[in-house]
């Protein structure tokens, strides 16, 4: 799932991460063991501990119109309900 550039020393996904779903799994965090290599020799392996954090992202919709109900006069934070 992850993928180490070695001469950028960059760290990437191979896939889009869902943190909703990470989380639900249980797996926003991760350890690696890494080690560095000069050219003559590796040093000790090390831990490498990645945190996959929330990002907010815009939000998705899946139709493009929808019909809610609501009362007049409705308050701000009144909740409402919508009709798929």
């Amino acid at each position: 799932m992850l993928c180490f550039l070695q001469i950028a020393g960059e760290i990437t996904s191979k896939v889009d991460l869902d943190y909703e779903e990470l989380v639900r799994l249980g797996l926003t965090t991760t350890t690696v063991k890494i080690r560095a290599f000069d050219g003559r020799e590796y040093s000790p392996y090390r831990d490498l501990v990645i945190t996959v954090t929330d990002q907010n992202e815009p939000p998705t919709f899946n139709q493009g119109r929808y019909a809610i109900e609501t009362v007049e006069g409705a308050v701000w934070g009144f909740k409402i309900t919508v009709k798929l």
